[in-house]
């Protein structure tokens, strides 16, 4: 079996969030879960475009997730 990046993602966040998030939204557990399936793969697709344009970008990429693994953004 191979894991994906997008269900690492997914494993990571759901088990966890996905009941917060429904009753934060008084949403069932599977409809948040059919729109976190829609939502990883167009961020992923975002990163990956604004990572490939310039340095630049990749760069300001690289900062925002250091700053999130540093736990800088809340």
């Amino acid at each position: 079996m191979s894991v994906t990046i997008l269900d690492a993602a997914r494993d990571y966040l759901l088990p966890v969030t996905i009941s917060e998030i429904g009753l934060l939204l008084d949403e069932r557990d599977e409809g948040i879960v059919k729109a976190f399936s829609g939502i990883f793969p167009v961020a992923l697709s975002g990163f990956i475009t604004k990572a490939t344009n310039s340095w630049a970008h990749a760069q300001d990429l690289l900062d925002i997730v250091k700053a999130t693994h540093s736990n800088e953004i809340n």
